[in-house]
């Protein structure tokens, strides 16, 4: 049993669709461009992170209606733990393992980041103190 496949949408970013590995039964949906209400009732410091995540997702063009109610669960669950750890009282383990597995889910974890690599082209990247494109 090989690895899983990566999402159409993953492959997208990283540049590395072939219509060969693609999947014939993607379902496309709109990404969001403002921050929407959460799907939930959220307290005050849940929708505080809630609304953090969506700042940090919208842009990079990776949250869509489909993802808030995922969303509003990993900001109860951040919540709950920074509470937590701030109180000095015991988390359960559990908590912070779908806590991690949700962060991967969107990207917001180091590794996860890692692997989407966005395309850019090299004329986007400007280096100021290059001398050889400076010269006058």
């Amino acid at each position: 049993m090989g690895r899983p496949a990566a999402p159409t949408s993953i492959k997208k970013l990283q540049g590395i669709t072939r219509k060969d590995r693609l999947n014939k039964n993607y379902l496309s949906v709109d990404h969001l461009v403002e921050i929407p209400e959460s799907p939930f009732d959220l307290n005050e410091g849940s929708q505080e992170l809630f609304n953090e995540y969506c700042s940090m997702l919208i842009p990079l063009k990776l949250l869509t209606r489909m993802d808030l109610v995922q969303l509003s669960h990993l900001s109860r669950l951040d919540y709950y733990i920074d509470k937590c750890w701030l109180s000095g009282d015991p988390c359960a383990s559990a908590y912070m393992t779908l806590s991690k597995q949700l962060a991967n889910d969107f990207g917001l974890t180091v590794l996860s980041r890692e692997k989407i690599k966005p395309k850019t082209s090299n004329t986007d990247i400007t280096n100021k103190w290059d001398k050889t494109k400076n010269k006058k």
